[in-house]
């Protein structure tokens, strides 16, 4: 209101003084054109002008400091004015802002946190996706290094390693021999698998001269009076100092092991297996026979170094197209001594517990039969754990066939617990496995690979009934069963 009034106080002052102004100018253009000049004495009338003329200009003066005035005053009321009027109006309107934004509503909280849900359900599975992918390109990286290792081993010896029975470690068997040790010794150290002999090359010479360590020794011991004796607790786990120092097979690799496989990486909760914690998950090409103790016939590469000693020449199907080694998922190390692993990718079932020829018999769709409809399937005990003890070269815990297709069934198949089994490439990733063939490069074999006919032995119908391991022709196992051998002339190879 105060604003209001001081601005028509100033124009009603300012008006006022505009028509006084000119109403004194109609005023002397009235007295110029009415002859005033002329009738009035010329004193008076330049006298009377003067003085009129005079005193518009204090009027005028007044009226400027007036307006001065006014207008400062006007200025600063409207400035004091419109800044308290905003101020209070801003605060009031912040006041109520934040007012109403102090807290949600109960729908808002349920808003949010479904949009929050659904952004974690989006990301989750992109983030477990991610960290798979990571873990499976480690695992075919520690392939690939396996590979390179066989490289490096071949040029230092001219020769591939063995399966069983390789040179080096028959050298120091026979040595021990000749030192007349009997009592309480067995022949493991022929059993060292192709993995012993690949230390040095993946950078693992520590574990590799402990194991030299620990012959020689035995050799040098010519009464047997060392106690424990030096081969035992070396597969058997039955204690984890050996001569006073560590096992070295109860010593976990790294290289040895895929990141994917929780259970490589479990303690054994078994009275038997306590003391082994050295698992491995990369087995051997043991090929597309099933020979049960008779290495002699194996056709893959890691044959038994008493009767084969493999080089590249002799891999004539192409180091190309023949593969070197796999993954196998571990078994649950957490199931005690009688183990009842009925997962697929982990367990392995029984088919038939008879000799060597009930062996030979087998028909590979009879172990693949053995799972049920739920997916799990009788296991059997003792010896069956899959992925134990890298050291060990024997089938169960270090070779593979290229029989059934991959994640499939693996058995039982003979009396012999260590050797005689059909042993299936599994894995924890999504659709098959990791691999690596002789050249060293590395693939992903898909579960629904050709696998040929596996209703029928090897080598049907022309392969003799009797001895299917002999047959020297194509896989009958499909592109599946060709990777595997060495020496079948097949055409086929890996995608």
């Amino acid at each position: 209101m105060r604003l209001f009034c001081c601005f028509f106080a100033f124009f009603g002052v300012f008006l006022s003084g505009v028509l006084r102004t000119y109403c004194l100018f109609f005023l002397l253009l009235g007295f110029w054109h009415s002859n005033c000049f002329i009738v009035l004495p010329k004193k008076i009338c330049y006298s009377c002008f003067r003085q009129i003329i005079t005193q518009n200009f204090h009027e005028r003066k007044q009226y400027a400091q007036l307006t001065h005035s006014l207008t400062h005053s006007l200025t600063h009321s409207l400035t004091h004015s419109l800044t308290h009027s905003l101020t209070h109006s801003l605060t009031h309107s912040t006041r109520k802002l934040f007012a109403r934004v102090a807290a949600f509503t109960l729908v808002e909280l349920l808003v949010v946190i479904a949009i929050i849900g659904i952004l974690i359900a989006l990301l989750l599975p992109a983030v477990q996706a991610a960290r798979e992918a990571a873990r499976r390109m480690q695992c075919s990286n520690n392939l690939k290094q396996l590979g390179i290792a066989v490289h490096n081993f071949h040029d230092a010896k001219s020769r591939l390693p063995c399966g069983e029975n390789d040179p080096d470690w028959v050298a120091h068997l026979n040595k021990i021999k000749a030192a007349g040790i009997a009592s309480g010794f067995s022949n493991e150290p022929a059993s060292y698998s192709p993995f012993v002999s690949l230390l040095p090359y993946i950078e693992q010479q520590a574990i590799y001269d402990t194991f030299n360590s620990l012959l020689s020794k035995a050799a040098a011991n010519a009464d047997g009076t060392l106690i424990p004796p030096i081969d035992v607790g070396l597969f058997a786990g039955y204690g984890t100092v050996i001569d006073g120092q560590p096992s070295p097979f109860t010593i976990p690799i790294t290289a040895f092991q895929c990141a994917s496989d929780s259970n490589i990486r479990k303690p054994v909760q078994s009275t038997i297996y306590q003391h082994q914690q050295g698992g491995g998950n990369y087995f051997a090409n043991f090929g597309d026979s099933l020979s049960g103790t008779d290495w002699s016939t194996a056709r893959g590469l890691f044959p038994n170094g008493n009767w084969q000693v493999y080089t590249f020449a002799t891999v004539t199907d192409g180091t190309s197209s023949t593969l070197l080694f796999s993954e196998i998922a571990a078994s649950d190390r957490t199931l005690g001594d009688i183990g009842d692993d009925r997962n697929i990718i982990t367990g392995i079932a029984l088919l038939k517990t008879g000799d060597d020829d009930e062996v030979r018999a087998t028909i590979p769709s009879d172990c693949a039969a053995l799972r049920k409809p739920d997916g799990t399937f009788n296991p059997v005990t003792g010896w069956d754990r899959k992925a134990l003890r890298w050291g060990d070269g024997r089938n169960v815990f270090c070779m593979f066939n290229t029989i059934l297709p991959p994640n499939s069934l693996s058995c039982r198949i003979g009396s012999d617990p260590p050797h005689d089994y059909l042993m299936t490439p599994t894995s924890h990733h999504t659709g098959g496995v990791n691999v690596v063939l002789l050249d060293g490069s590395t693939r992903f074999v898909s579960e629904t690979i050709d696998t040929g006919t596996t209703t029928q032995r090897l080598g049907y119908p022309d392969s003799d009934p009797a001895r299917p391991e002999l047959w020297r022709g194509a896989s009958t196992y499909g592109t599946w069963g060709a990777a595997g051998t060495s020496r079948g002339n097949e055409s086929k190879s890996l995608p």
